[in-house]
């Protein structure tokens, strides 16, 4: 397996912790993931991963989600969010809230392989495996939002880099496969090789990562929170609060809601 093509010495990864996390703005695109990466950790934590398609939560999960992609480049003028809107992503609400995609809402790269207890080989984990079966081309992802695209007449499949950050921005358990992270990884993919490189590649830089774990930004729209840096840029995120009560939510007013038609 040829190994990751990337820089894995302290200095290297300090330095990309402090471009993420130095200087941020609450108001700023970075901070785009840690409110949406917080409202579903926050609800799952609360009230089980199931919860974010409830009728309550399904247009606030698209909204949140949307948020993040848009902000982090995904709906340009052209792109399949470019040309569609928020209620694209129910479909991939709805997935990642099933039973199935359970097991990715707790996973972290060092967990997405195990040891075989008769061979000791490594083999995908059930977290593992869940992971694969959301990301992978023609995976559960990628094959609801493109029966969705096709009902609205739109020819386009959405991209592994749609894809992954989706599963980044909800449950962390993956960094986004853009071209970034292709070119730096000799176009490394969303199949059981890439997962395996990744995790090889974690397992290099674990301890110096552990030495960078710091606080990120915290919403000022819930009532307590942290976050703590696991994994190079965005390997990994924790997210603890208190409970808020659901009287206490918020409950945006519109003439159309996602909550009528769920």
């Amino acid at each position: 397996m040829k190994a990751i093509d990337l820089d894995i010495n302290p200095a290297f990864l300090r330095k990309q912790v402090q471009a993420y996390v130095g200087g941020g703005h609450p108001a700023g695109r970075w901070a785009a993931f840690d409110y949406c990466f917080a409202y579903f950790q926050g609800l799952r934590a609360q009230e089980g991963p199931a919860a974010i398609a409830a009728s309550t939560n399904i247009e606030d999960a698209c909204l949140h989600l949307y948020s993040f992609l848009a902000s982090w480049g995904m709906a340009a003028r052209g792109s399949v969010l470019g040309r569609t809107n928020f209620t694209l992503l129910e479909p991939a609400i709805r997935v990642l809230a099933s039973p199935a995609a359970a097991p990715v809402w707790n996973l972290d790269i060092d967990g997405y392989f195990i040891r075989h207890p008769v061979t000791g080989n490594l083999v995908l984990s059930r977290g593992g495996h869940a992971l694969l079966c959301l990301i992978r081309r023609g995976g559960t992802l990628e094959a609801t939002l493109s029966a969705k695209l096709k009902a609205m007449g739109i020819t386009r499949r959405p991209t592994d880099t749609l894809v992954t950050k989706i599963v980044l921005g909800t449950t962390g358990s993956v960094p986004g496969f853009d071209s970034v992270l292709k070119k730096r990884t000799n176009g490394m993919s969303t199949t059981k090789t890439g997962l395996r490189k990744l995790f090889d590649y974690h397992a290099q830089v674990a301890g110096t990562v552990a030495i960078l774990r710091q606080r990120t930004l915290v919403s000022p729209y819930l009532d307590s929170g942290i976050h703590h840096l696991r994994g190079g840029r965005a390997y990994r995120w924790e997210f603890r609060r208190a409970p808020l009560p659901r009287a206490e939510r918020p409950v945006p007013t519109r003439n159309f809601s996602l909550r009528s038609v769920a």
